[in-house]
Order: structure tokens, then C-alpha cells, then sequence
């Protein structure tokens, strides 16, 4: 059991809700309303084998979850989909490489149960969008190609529509919506970075994360500045979230863990040098429940290496801060799931149960 204790109890909020030009804006102070005690983490699945069985070997893997704890887990090294049920038992795989209908050169990015119960994948060297049934039978396939750049995170709402986070160059970040034929409808962020120095690359950059609520809600944020914004399915900011945050500053131990990581033989900037900032963005995750509680990643950490996470209810209020020593993907029906890799590189999936105490 991994336990998240300390005794502080509950507190007033401190923070503000007030209506301006027609968006609600929640404005939260640096302490959150509950200790670090609001839940606890008991791990109970681990799925994944060093050696053994190639169904429970991964290389680099995506994960989504369906409504009955089913775990579809996207191998992108073996171009494979591998379906395991809530007990770890593996039931089926599917996908293989190609160019035919339901056959991908190079699965990549993400994969998703939809709400329309299928599953998504997307292949970067076709441009296409693959749609199998939980089964694993093929469906259809639909071109990227508007996309506008490389989607590197693309979900499907309720209504049938694309949510994506596009890459473009000269390098150019966008979150945009599409309708079902990934047909642009409307650009609800987008920033242009300044290019690296020749032979350079900056590391550590902000990033644009997003989630999609059960109501179809886009949840956003770029991490430059620590703020979130919520749009309505229609597209229109109806909630801004801001928290009142200290910068934690990049030592040399991080600049060390970093530089090891792009030292690896093959990797793109294994020769150029790295630019690091001062401080780190704002946050480096934002993942969310069924319940609508916002988790965010900082770079905040404990002396054991846990990585601090701050939790807003549904509403956006700042209600805790609490140390994980495990990085959240998803949170659903009181579970939380994680992909973990040791420290020779193999890949797990875990899943811990949540008890909340409040």
C-alpha cells in the first residue's frame, strides 16, 4: 500500500468565485482546503512481464480504459492492441502492421475507448484515424490529413466529434476542433514558439494539455502560466481556473536527468546542445476523474522523489496537494492507473485503488 498521510484537517477555502464578461473565474490561493491525507493509493493489479509471455511483454505503450475496467493497451513497438480484463487476464489481441483496411505502419500517440464504445488509434506515417469494435473488428478508418499539422492527442466527444492537439511548423502548438469527417470547426487555442538556435534545442518547454468531461467540457491549459480554461461543447470559455503558484527553479540534478535521457543512441538531439530554463513551466499533467476532480502534475517533490499533485473539485477549487509516487493516466470508478517502467526499462501497467477521505 502506498499511504499519502499527514493529520492537517480540513480548511476554509480561501479562494474567490466571481462573473466577469460572462466567465466564471475561480481564483485560488497557494494552500488548498484539505491536508495531504484526502486519499490514499492500494496498489492491486500490476500487468506486465520482463521475460515470459509475449502478451504481457511491452515496449512503449498508451492506455484507455472501457466502463467494465477492461484495459485496451496500445503497444506501439509490436503495432498491437492487447485487451486485458479488471482481473489482468489477457483476452484478445488485435492490429497488425500494413496498409490494408484495419492495418497500421506505426500506431503512435494515443489510443481511446470512445463513447461510442470503439477504439481509436491513429498511425502517423498513413495520416488515418482506425476505428476497431472492443472486439477487435475493424470499422473504418478516417484521414488526418486536415488536421493541419501531426495530431499528437485526438479524442472523440459524445457527439461524434474530434478534440485534438495539433503539432505544426514553423513550431506551432493548436487545440482545435473537428467534426466526424476531422474537418476543422474551430482553433480554441494556438500559440507560434521561437525556433531553437541552429544546433540547438530548448528542453523543458510549456506544453498544451487538455481533457475532455463526461458532458463533453474541454478542459485546456498551456503551461506557461498556471491557469486552465473550460470550454462548452460548443466552444465557447465559459470557466477560467487560476491558482496563485511558486516557480520551482531547474537544478543541476534535473539538467543531469534530463541529459542522460537525450544521451541515448539514436535519439534526435543526441548531438545538439541543450538550452534549459530557470524554472519549470507551471505544471506538467492534467488528467481528470469521472467525478470532474482535476489532477495537476507539478514539479513540486518530496524528499523520496514523490512528485506533488494538485487537486480543484469540479467546481475548481484548489482542495489538495498530495505527494504520488506514481504517475496518474487515468482515474476512473475509484481506480487510478498508471504505466510504469523500472529501472531497466520495461513497461507495466498498475492500478491502485483510490480511497478518498473526505
Amino acid at each position: 500500500m502506498t499511504l499519502i498521510s499527514c493529520q492537517e484537517q480540513k480548511t476554509e477555502w480561501k479562494g474567490t468565485i466571481e462573473e466577469v464578461d460572462g466567465v466564471t473565474v475561480v481564483k485560488n490561493p497557494k494552500e488548498p482546503m484539505y491536508g495531504e491525507d484526502l486519499f490514499s493509493l492500494e496498489e492491486e493489479l500490476s500487468i506486465g512481464e520482463a521475460e515470459g509471455r509475449e502478451e504481457y511483454m511491452f515496449s512503449r505503450i498508451r492506455l484507455d480504459v472501457d466502463e467494465n475496467e477492461n484495459m485496451f493497451i496500445l503497444d506501439e513497438g509490436a503495432s498491437k492492441i492487447r485487451v486485458f480484463d479488471k482481473n489482468g487476464k489477457h483476452l484478445r489481441t488485435f492490429g497488425k502492421k500494413g496498409q490494408g483496411p484495419g492495418e497500421f505502419q506505426s500506431p503512435a500517440y494515443f489510443i481511446q475507448v470512445t463513447p461510442q464504445e470503439e477504439i481509436m488509434v491513429y498511425d502517423p506515417p498513413t495520416r488515418r484515424f482506425i476505428l476497431f469494435s472492443q472486439k477487435g473488428k475493424y470499422l473504418k478508418q478516417i484521414s488526418g490529413a486536415r488536421a493541419g499539422g501531426v495530431p499528437v492527442k485526438f479524442k472523440i466527444d459524445s457527439r461524434g466529434n474530434f478534440v485534438g492537439c495539433v503539432l505544426g511548423g514553423p513550431p506551432t502548438i493548436e487545440l482545435k476542433k473537428f467534426n466526424s469527417k476531422c474537418e476543422p470547426i474551430s482553433v480554441i487555442f494556438k500559440i507560434e514558439e521561437k525556433p531553437s538556435p541552429k544546433g540547438e534545442t530548448d528542453v523543458m518547454k510549456p506544453y498544451l494539455y487538455f481533457v475532455l468531461t463526461k458532458d463533453d467540457n474541454i478542459v485546456w491549459g498551456f503551461s506557461d502560466k498556471y491557469e486552465l480554461q473550460v470550454h462548452n461543447p460548443e466552444g465557447e470559455l465559459t470557466r477560467k481556473i487560476v491558482k496563485d503558484y511558486k516557480p520551482v527553479k531547474v537544478d543541476e540534478k534535473d539538467k543531469e536527468r534530463v541529459r542522460e535521457r537525450y544521451k541515448r543512441p539514436g535519439s534526435l538531439v543526441f548531438s545538439l546542445k541543450l538550452n534549459f530554463p530557470k524554472y519549470f513551466p507551471a505544471f506538467g499533467s492534467l488528467t481528470i476523474d469521472d467525478e470532474g476532480r482535476i489532477f495537476i502534475g507539478t514539479y513540486r517533490k518530496t524528499e523520496d522523489d514523490w512528485e506533488y499533485h494538485d487537486v480543484f473539485d469540479a467546481e475548481g477549487r484548489y482542495i489538495a496537494r498530495v505527494p504520488l509516487q506514481a504517475t496518474p493516466h487515468i482515474w476512473k470508478k475509484d481506480k487510478m492507473y498508471s504505466i510504469y517502467r523500472d529501472e531497466e526499462d520495461y513497461r507495466f501497467v498498475k492500478r491502485y485503488k483510490v480511497i478518498w477521505e473526505y
